[in-house]
């Protein structure tokens, strides 16, 4: 990762926490539009640096190709491997895919059940809603 990428993190961290201007949840949400973003230029290294840093976890390793009989999905996260893999490169840029993984290696690293897909859909969708709210705002 790189210096800028590092303080990138960092600067989004800390401007969460010392936001005193109590709208913090436009401030999660434009964060949330900008990881999408960071993902679909393939910044992936990056996303998941800042999102691990917001969350408080340890930040999973990613690599691309299926673990055996895993080959009908776009990606999975092996807990213990903490690593998201991913079926090709191109799921790389897929911050559906992506964000869904991360939550259950939220879940797993929070001491709970890996979590129903539902709700890994439901975290990943409310990641792209943001970035389109955010697209909108900017067009403004």
């Amino acid at each position: 990762m790189s210096n800028r990428a590092l303080r990138a993190g960092e600067y989004v961290v800390k401007n969460i926490a010392a936001d005193k201007t109590g709208d913090k949840d436009f401030r999660r949400r434009e964060i949330n539009g900008q990881i999408v973003h960071m993902i679909l230029r393939g910044d992936i290294e990056e996303a998941l640096d800042i999102l691990s840093k917001i969350y408080g976890v340890e930040k999973p390793r990613v690599k691309v190709g299926l673990p055996k009989g895993k080959s009908r999905v776009l990606g999975v996260y092996v807990p213990s491997k903490k690593t998201i893999y991913l079926k090709s490169r191109e799921q790389y840029y897929n911050p559906l895919v992506i964000l869904h993984e991360f939550y259950h290696h939220l879940r797993v690293f929070g001491g709970k059940h890996r979590g129903s897909e539902e709700n890994a859909n439901k975290f990943a969708l409310k990641f792209l809603e943001d970035y389109r709210s955010m697209l909108l705002r900017r067009r403004r």
